[in-house]
Formats: C-alpha cells, sequence, structure tokens
C-alpha cells in the first residue's frame, strides 16, 4: 500500500464541455505501479485542476474531493467552468500525489463581455476589461484569442444610437485578448454624457456594454466675456448708464460644463457695478450647462474703464477690460484772462464767460445748461447759446461778491455730463480815475488770495513788487505787458519769496517799467 500510486482514467477523448450545465466523469484508482492491479484500500483525496505545466489554472473543479471504496472512487457530475487544457492532481492525506492527462475543456460557444465601471470622470482614467467568455457559463476562454475595435455610441436612447455620434474621445479604440482577457488600465473619455461601448471583430462579432455614465471632473476653467445682445460678444466701448450682460462659464479640463460651481464676480477697477443692487462683486451658481450671468452697469458719469475678474475657488478667469467712453467735458473760458483763485475765479463783472462742450459720441453735442445763483432745480434748465457775462446776465440785480456758476452738456444721444458747478470771485471793474487797484482788500492769506488789478500804459517788461512799511522787498516778479489793454491781473498769495506767510500789517504794491509807476496799498489780515 505504501508504494500505491493514483491513476486518473478521463473521458475518451479527453475533451468535455465547460459547465455546469454540462458535465463530465472520471475514475479514480489506487493501483499497484508494478502490476496495475487495483488496491482493495479505502480513505480520501483532494482533486486540483492545474495547467499543463503545473502551474495554477483559472478556475476550480467543481467537485474537489473523493472517497476510494475497495480502491476506487467514480466522480459523476464533475464540471470545470472555464475553457482551457487543465490537469488533475490526485493528493490525499499520506502525501501521494498523481497527475492526470491532459483533459480540454471547451466551451458551448464564445462572446465577449466587458468589465467597466458604470461611472467614470470625464478625463480621469479608469480600468476596464474585455474578456472571451463562455456564452452559457460566463466563465473566462482562454483558448479564442481575438482583435478587437472598440466603437463608443451614445446612451441617451434605449439601444445604442448608431446615427448620433458622441463628440468625446475613447483613449484606447482597439486590442487583442491574451489568454482570453485584455485589460486596459487607464481608459479614458473626455465629454461628460452617457455611452455605451461596442466591442466588435472582423468575424462580426460584436457585443455592447451596459449604459457607462460619464460625469464632469471638478471645474478646472473659469471663462468670462460681455455680451451686449445675446449670443453677441461686446466689440465696443461702453456709455455711461450702458447695461451689457457679463456670461460665465465654469469647465473641466476637458471643457464638460460643471454645474453648481460657486463663483465671484468682482469688478477690479473703473467705473462700473454689478447686479440690480449695483455693488462691485456678485456671487453666482453655475446652472446645468455651467453658466452663469449678471448685469454690468456703467455709472452715471463714468470716464474709467472697467476691469471685471471672476473667482471660484482657486480658480481664477482672465481677466476682461471693457472700455468707456466718458459724457462730454464742458470747457469754460474768460475774455480777458482771468485768475484762478480758491475753487473758482477772480472776474469782473464785465469778463466774458464763454462755454464749450466736446464729446467723443459721433452724434456731437445737443445743448449746454447753464444758470447763476440758482439752486432749484438741481440740474440747469436755462440754454447756453452764446458768450455772455455778469453784468449783462444781471443789468438790474448784479452785486459784486461770490456766484456760483452751474453748466453741464448732453450729447445727442441722450449722455449727460455731471453738473459743475465754478465760484465766480466777483469785483467792481477798476474805476476810470484808479490805474491799480486790488480785491479783497484787506486779505487774509491762511485763507485766500488778493487779486491786484492795473491797466498797463507802456508796453514791456514791468516789475511787481511787494515792499514792506520800511521798504525792504517781501515779493518780486516781472511780467510782460501791453498797453491798451483793459486790465490785467495778478494774484498774491501773501507769502514772501521764501514761500514764507508775510505778518500782519501794511504793505506796498508797485508797478514799474518802460516810464509806468503805480502804486497800490494792501493790507494783511490774519
Amino acid at each position: 500500500v505504501n508504494e500505491a500510486e493514483y491513476q486518473v482514467v478521463l473521458p475518451d477523448p479527453a475533451v468535455v464541455t465547460a459547465g455546469p450545465p454540462a458535465t463530465f466523469s472520471l475514475t479514480v484508482s489506487l493501483v499497484n505501479p508494478e502490476t496495475g492491479d487495483r488496491i482493495d484500500a479505502g480513505g480520501d483525496f483532494e482533486m486540483t485542476a492545474l495547467l499543463p505545466d503545473r502551474s495554477g489554472a483559472h478556475d476550480t473543479l467543481g467537485i474537489s474531493t473523493g472517497t476510494l471504496v475497495s480502491g476506487e472512487a467514480v466522480i459523476s457530475g464533475q464540471h470545470y467552468a472555464t475553457s482551457e487544457q487543465i490537469v488533475i492532481r490526485i493528493r490525499d492525506s499520506r502525501g501521494r500525489e498523481s497527475f492526470s492527462e491532459v483533459l480540454t475543456v471547451v466551451p458551448e460557444g464564445v462572446r465577449y463581455a466587458v468589465d467597466i465601471p458604470d461611472t467614470v470622470v470625464a478625463g480621469e482614467g479608469f480600468e476596464m476589461s474585455v474578456r472571451r467568455v463562455d456564452i452559457v457559463t460566463g466563465q473566462l476562454v482562454t483558448s479564442d484569442d481575438r482583435n478587437f475595435v472598440i466603437n463608443v455610441f451614445s446612451g441617451n436612447s434605449p439601444r445604442p444610437d448608431f446615427f448620433y455620434n458622441p463628440a468625446g474621445i475613447l483613449a484606447d479604440t482597439v486590442g487583442t485578448t491574451n489568454g482570453g482577457v485584455r485589460t486596459f488600465a487607464f481608459q479614458t473619455y473626455d465629454r461628460a454624457e452617457s455611452i455605451y461601448l461596442r466591442i466588435s471583430d472582423g468575424t462580426g462579432e460584436q457585443f455592447f456594454s451596459d449604459v457607462v455614465t460619464v460625469v464632469p471632473a471638478p471645474a478646472a476653467v473659469i471663462e468670462l466675456w460681455a455680451e451686449d445682445l445675446p449670443g453677441h460678444e461686446l466689440d465696443r466701448s461702453l456709455r455711461p448708464g450702458e447695461v451689457v450682460v457679463m456670461q460665465l462659464r465654469a469647465t473641466d479640463a476637458s471643457g464638460n460644463a460643471v454645474s453648481g460651481t460657486s463663483m465671484n464676480v468682482q469688478i477690479i477697477s473703473g467705473d462700473g457695478a454689478l447686479g440690480n443692487a449695483l455693488e462691485p462683486s456678485f456671487g453666482l451658481i453655475a446652472n446645468v450647462d455651467g453658466r452663469a450671468d449678471v448685469d454690468l452697469t456703467v455709472s452715471d458719469f463714468g470716464t474709467q474703464d472697467i476691469l471685471v475678474q471672476v473667482v471660484a475657488g482657486s480658480l481664477l478667469s482672465e481677466p476682461v477690460l471693457i472700455g468707456v467712453t466718458g459724457p462730454p467735458v464742458t470747457r469754460i473760458e474768460f475774455e480777458p484772462a482771468v485768475a484762478e483763485f480758491r475753487d473758482g475765479y477772480y472776474i469782473t463783472p464785465s469778463t466774458v464767460i464763454r462755454l464749450s462742450a466736446v464729446t467723443e459720441d459721433y452724434r456731437g453735442i445737443q445743448t449746454i445748461f447753464f444758470d447763476v445763483d440758482q439752486e432749484d432745480p438741481p440740474r440747469p434748465v436755462d440754454v447756453y447759446d452764446g458768450d455772455f457775462s455778469l453784468e449783462i446776465l444781471n443789468r438790474e440785480s448784479f452785486t459784486p461778491g461770490q456766484h456760483v456758476l452751474r453748466f453741464y452738456a448732453e450729447e445727442s444721444s441722450g449722455v449727460m455730463e455731471e453738473v459743475r458747478t465754478v465760484t465766480l470771485y466777483t469785483a467792481r471793474d477798476l474805476a476810470m480815475d484808479k490805474e491799480i487797484t486790488n480785491r479783497p482788500n484787506p486779505f487774509n492769506p491762511n485763507e485766500n488770495e488778493t487779486m491786484i488789478m492795473f491797466r498797463p500804459t507802456a508796453s514791456g517788461i514791468v516789475t511787481i513788487t511787494i515792499y514792506d512799511l520800511y521798504g525792504g522787498v517781501v515779493y518780486s516778479e516781472q511780467r510782460e505787458v501791453t498797453a491798451g489793454v483793459d486790465v490785467l491781473d495778478f494774484s498774491w498769495d501773501g507769502r514772501n519769496g521764501r514761500g514764507r506767510t508775510v505778518a500782519n500789517g501794511g504793505y506796498i504794491c508797485r508797478v514799474h517799467g518802460n516810464g509806468m509807476d503805480l502804486r497800490r496799498k494792501i493790507a494783511v489780515v490774519k
């Protein structure tokens, strides 16, 4: 018995069909290796399927143990699911081991099978495998390798839609099974949509996978642009008060729309505001198309170009610069020329005031409106129709002092300038019997300047000198004058040549040169 060995009798021929339901029988005997006679003995043994090279098989036997009765065991209903060549190893507890001849397991029929996740992320790798399997058992068939092609079809219908080609790209589209299987360790598909995969080969055999849902990856790109009409990207500068729509789109690295993305639109600089509340920033959530929008309004009197950007977590859109063409601008001129004083100008009643407006709009200026010393309504209503002076404008009621001039221009397009206000500091004209005077007198150099007015009696360079009462020179300046000019003016801020404010007291202003010598007392009171 110690020298006995197992003998395995396989079906003849040694070819069986993979199962179940298909089964086969085999006989295991314990025999004398010298005589071949069966030995009348009992005992249990194990059965294991191995490949012919004694390496592990791809599957296991349906029945893995048996018991000898009088040295023999007939195993009925044995089955093996994977179609391949195997040998059966018999081993017992005494350490005896024997191997059968090669048994070929063939399939009832062969088809493709696809192992793939039901949900994948666009552009990100996933594992899939194509297998050759038995049509009955579904188990691997290692003896029927094929070259195959993978095609993608729309998963938006119950069956693959051959007339609608998905927009995406599958990374691997061809393959060959080896030992019945081909695994793609890093397959990718870049479009977020539902799809089917079709596996086909040159014999006409084909197989369709289940539906695979491809979802977008997290947002990787934020786009921003302006539209003045739906679908028409802004290609011009805007005017004050004009409204455009800022369009936003969130997509992943493959260009798929990413819904639910939280985005914040921000005005980095410029004269504009967002939304109905006219705020500098506005929060939005992307819709199912990854889109969102918000109105951008140019400030009523805006002049500065608007720089807009979107922030979404750590993502930033490319900034968008929207050009702004500002409102008209009214210019004020005086004849003769006058000096600026505080927040306005020092003029006389007869000084001619001229208004003119410029605009970048091709339709031009429609009207300039103005008024003097009016508070109501909030915008001037008088139409400017030519030069004027305060004396002519208010023949009956003019008095020297401060007068407030308001004005603004309106374009033919309706765009208006913001109302501008200028203070006119007005004194009476130089009396005919006086060749030099100043206003105000006395004056406080901490609050204002004094305007020195004189009538030149000769042309050329004159020297304007301020002396203290001891004859010391406080300030001196030269100016070119022309005889015959009605009145010239010169403003003194009460400072000496070193820029320091002079002390309280009396001072002498002297204008001399070319035979002209004019003098005027000026009082400084702080």
